[in-house]
């Protein structure tokens, strides 16, 4: 059904395609318009409307209206959860507004595009889609579209679970709300990074966000914004068993949706549910019923999904409080059919639990084991699904990685590195001094060539040496996602099932340290990113995270480097990088990278406390060693100076 004000714009538009004398481009748009008043409730005649607006449109030769028809087009798939089919009206729109090089357009359908792509767990492509948008807006100075692309990418990392990346970019969009005076994008960045804390179970941190927005002078006259406030903190409140002030919330939150809907009900419900719940907390079990009752009453009897069995599940648990354990198993059946029919397995598990606790105290033991069994078999269905989508989460999340967290080389393969070359040249030595005693001055000529072949081999073993590490890394890193990760997963998501809560957090804290390990063990982002822009990403965490100040200027190296090149120039700047952490004591750090004519000059200085550099020093610092070999195999030179109290400049110059 069209709202009072819907009607009246639908009739205006088929006055409109009606009139002779209007324009064919006029009448493709308000074909399409048509179409998108009725693309909610009623598809196939949304589909009709913009099917005519794309035969007028091919017939006039008018493109932008053909393109704004395939965008039509994809929306009404996008509301019937035809994904597959949106998408490829979307791209059509995109590759048409290309051709016409419409930029707002483009950007318009890329952000359609990632909205689907994010549905369908693409959270890769639609960060990259969102990307692309972005910049688009960025350029036409559209700050406000700019922003919502920038909180769409903070959208895709929320749903792959990626909370710190996804917080990144709600600040950021935030902020960019702020610039552009718009209260409500600002409120709304505010919200969505409340969410992310509350999924993480932080409810006072979820609190300080939503105080936020809810301190925002020109939001005290938006109801909508108010209303979904309010209702948030309250479920902050109930989390924290602050039963009573969560009520209050919860009351407010209504007020305001009444103001906003004559036919207030529908808005109201999951706010009553609510309630509910918390009055069951309060053990008011009169009360609990009361709302929940209240909640299912604005649901249609006819309507199948997972809040409705929730809420049957929750009405079922409350008569159960009340001893009524015939009401209580009817609500529980039908909890359970529900669950089944819209395919919630956690619905059902859950219906299966409340029905073996209703028959284990109605003394039927039989039926009470048959529903705990069906409970545990659910369980686990549940928990293999939830492991899949964890793992899928989590491979996501090292493909789309942004930032890379550089740890000190492993101090076993450095000690391996070093025992190798001092043996190697104690036996050279050795074998030198042996050749002067037997041949004397003729062998001693011979000394010099096996000197400079001494060296050549010394280095040739340290550069295999680190190739062979880095393939070492990059085999351990995979095995630590592909395998131990998983196995961790698992047993945590058992653990928090059986609410071994110690248990749960070792295993989260052993997932976590084995993400980082996999991490730093070989940096993903150069894959993903490219070297210049992997490197940028390191400095300006760098920069985020401590107080030292970090300028960089990078130019665009990417094309002159191939996979393993870049890989050790990536490990020398990481390198560099992590020696002014751990020695300098620096308050300025400055990262140049720049192509000249010659070759690549890169700079590394800081204002450290500084070193007084010796051959000796060279010879003996492993890291320095490391470090010297890496740009060895890059043909570069590596020159370093350094005084006490004066800070440490890098120079490397490498020929292209």
């Amino acid at each position: 059904m069209l709202g009072a004000q819907n009607e009246q714009i639908v009739d205006s538009l088929k006055q409109l395609i009606q009139q002779e004398k209007v324009q064919d481009t006029i009448k493709v748009k308000a074909y399409n318009d048509l179409g998108i008043q009725y693309a909610r409730s009623n598809p196939e005649l949304a589909k009709q409307y913009i099917n005519d607006a794309l035969s007028l449109a091919t017939k006039a030769d008018a493109k932008r209206g053909v393109a704004g028809a395939y965008n039509c087009l994809g929306i009404v798939d996008y509301y019937q959860k035809n994904y597959d089919v949106a998408l490829i009206n979307f791209q059509k729109a995109l590759k048409i507004n290309e051709e016409l090089d419409h930029l707002w357009g483009q950007a318009a359908a890329l952000n359609q595009i990632g909205a689907v792509q994010n549905l369908i767990d693409d959270y890769t492509d639609a960060i990259q889609s969102f990307e692309k948008a972005g910049d688009i807006f960025k350029t036409m100075n559209d700050s406000l579209a700019w922003a919502k692309s920038i909180q769409n990418i903070g959208l895709s990392y929320s749903r792959m679970s990626y909370h710190k990346k996804s917080i990144e970019y709600y600040l950021k969009a935030t902020e960019l709300y702020k610039t552009i005076n718009n209260p409500e994008g600002t409120a709304r960045g505010y919200i969505s990074i409340a969410n992310i804390f509350y999924k993480q179970e932080d409810y006072i941190k979820s609190l300080e966000y939503l105080n936020e927005a809810f301190s925002l002078d020109e939001i005290s006259d938006n109801s909508i914004l108010l209303s979904v406030i309010y209702g948030k903190i309250g479920r902050c409140h109930m989390q924290l068993k602050d039963y009573n002030k969560a009520l209050d919330y919860f009351q407010e939150a209504i007020a305001y949706r009444k103001k906003l809907h004559k036919n207030y009900n529908k808005s109201i419900r999951y706010i009553e549910f609510d309630i509910g719940n918390t009055y069951y907390e309060l053990e008011d079990y009169t009360k609990a019923l009361q709302y929940q009752k209240e909640a299912l009453e604005k649901y249609d009897l006819k309507s199948q999904s997972t809040v409705t069995a929730r809420i049957h599940n929750a009405v079922s648990k409350t008569y159960i409080k009340r001893n009524q354990l015939s009401e209580a198993t009817d609500y529980a059946i039908k909890a359970l059919k529900i669950s089944q029919s819209v395919g919630d397995l956690k619905g059902q598990k859950d219906a299966s639990q409340t029905l073996a606790i209703i028959a284990q105290q109605q003394g039927k033991s039989a039926k009470a084991l048959q529903y705990y069994m069906d409970f545990q078999r659910l369980n686990d269905s549940l928990l293999t699904k939830e492991n899949k989508q964890h793992v899928r989460e989590l491979t996501t999340i090292y493909e789309t990685e942004k930032n890379e967290i550089e740890i000190e080389a492993q101090k076993k393969d450095i000690t391996l590195l070093n025992l190798q070359n001092k043996n190697k040249t104690q036996l050279l030595i050795f074998g030198s001094l042996g050749f002067l005693v037997l041949f004397g001055a003729i062998m001693f000529h011979r000394y010099f060539l096996n000197a400079k072949k001494t060296a050549i081999a010394q280095q040739t073993f340290s550069q295999e040496l680190i190739k062979t590490q880095e393939e070492e890394r990059t085999r351990i890193a995979k095995d630590l996602h592909d395998g131990v990760g998983q196995q961790i997963t698992l047993l945590k998501m058992k653990a928090q099932n059986t609410n071994q809560t110690e248990l749960s957090g070792l295993a989260h804290n052993a997932l976590e340290e084995v993400r980082s390990i996999s991490r730093d063990l070989y940096p993903v982002t150069l894959a993903k990113l490219g070297l210049k822009d992997s490197i940028e990403q390191m400095l300006l965490e760098l920069d985020e995270e401590t107080d030292m100040f970090v300028s960089v200027e990078i130019d665009d190296v990417n094309t002159n480097f191939n996979e393993t090149e870049s890989l050790n120039l990536y490990r020398f700047i990481q390198e560099s990088v992590n020696n002014v952490l751990k020695h300098a004591k620096a308050k300025t750090l400055v990262v140049n990278i720049l192509k000249q004519t010659d070759g690549i000059k890169i700079v590394i200085k800081d204002n450290g406390k500084g070193f007084e550099v010796s051959d000796k020093v060279k010879q003996n610092s492993l890291g320095l060693k490391t470090m010297a070999e890496r740009v060895s195999m890059l043909k570069g030179s590596f020159a370093i100076k350094s005084k006490k109290e004066e800070g440490t400049s890098i120079l490397v110059q490498i020929p292209v």
